[in-house]
């Protein structure tokens, strides 16, 4: 599920990126994926599921601060960084929340991380370098790159929050309260929902939005809910890592770029390391056997569960 949503992340940056290129600036898009994807999911749960739009009261602190990191964090921070720089090195500098991630679950848990996670971590995060060529980008906005290592610490920080939720919730459910927090802010900031020039806005731009809503937005976001409910927090970070995997292969694919042998070499660390973070080794237990598979969108959180082995 997490690689599932980081390739929809990868297929995304593109097309955030052509928006801002073609006269929607990154506030307006981080407005438009957050609340577009907000009343999508809201009008599917409200026919097919509407218990899971019942948030339990103890998880709503939590869920209120996991769904303003991902609105300005993951979400404006991210987007004005591929603004800002050039996209290779943005997620170049976001995809380093791994190294985050293992850091913040050593100090919840009181514990070193085991060397295969240590190693694991620095060789998704070298791949992605790789994969991107950042040493090759260009000029570097200071701004650019602090919102990228924002976006970086908001992704780590949202994905620790919803693993340690109070009391159990769907994942679903996550999600729309998260949605619901974001949308309730961004109508209004950093200007009001009503003000965008809705009659000037072409046909292609339309389809931008609607992509960014539900590639760089609703999939994801769900999808990365429903894993980091079955695995620990830094497996959820590596494995995020293939989204630029993907978005170079697409390029390759789609728009003819050529593939070096340093992305080549990136792309197969990349793969190395999420294959390795799905071992026992990485969380240095034991392999538990599966259990029956859970019935689809009732996954929840409990306390602590980034730190269970396996999920």
């Amino acid at each position: 599920m997490a690689m599932i949503g980081a390739s929809c992340g990868g297929l995304s940056a593109s097309i955030a990126r052509a928006l801002s290129d073609h006269g929607i600036d990154a506030a307006r898009v981080n407005q438009f994926r957050f609340v577009g994807a907000f009343v999508i999911l809201t009008v599917a749960l409200r026919l097919f599921r509407p218990a899971l739009m019942r948030v339990p009261r103890p998880a709503w602190k939590a869920l209120l601060v996991a769904g303003l990191l991902g609105s300005f964090g993951t979400g404006l921070a991210y987007i004005t960084a591929l603004t800002l720089l050039p996209i290779a090195t943005a997620q170049a500098l976001i995809y380093t929340s791994p190294i985050i991630l293992l850091v913040i679950t050593a100090v919840i848990a009181r514990r070193w991380p085991t060397p295969v996670a240590a190693v694991t971590v620095l060789v998704a995060v070298a791949g992605c370098w790789l994969v991107v060529n950042a040493s090759a980008s260009g000029s570097i906005d200071p701004l650019g790159v602090a919102c990228a290592l924002i976006a970086a610490g908001s992704f780590a920080a949202y994905i620790t929050i919803i693993g340690h939720l109070p009391v159990p919730v769907p994942a679903v459910t996550i999600v729309f309260a998260m949605f619901a927090i974001a949308t309730a802010t961004l109508l209004f900031v950093p200007y009001p929902i009503w003000t965008f020039a809705f009659a000037e806005t072409t046909g292609p731009q339309w389809l931008g939005l609607l992509g960014v809503m539900m590639l760089a937005t609703l999939i994801p976001y769900t999808l990365f809910a429903f894993a980091t409910l079955r695995l620990p927090g830094p497996v959820v970070g590596v494995l995020a890592t293939v989204e630029p995997v993907v978005a170079v292969i697409t390029a390759w694919v789609t728009l003819g770029q050529s593939l070096g042998a340093t992305q080549i070499a990136g792309i197969v660390l990349v793969l190395c390391a999420a294959t390795a973070a799905q071992l026992p080794g990485f969380t240095g237990a034991r392999a538990e056997a599966p259990t029956a598979a859970p019935v689809p969108g009732a996954e929840v959180a409990t306390a602590g569960s980034t730190t269970r082995p396996g999920g």
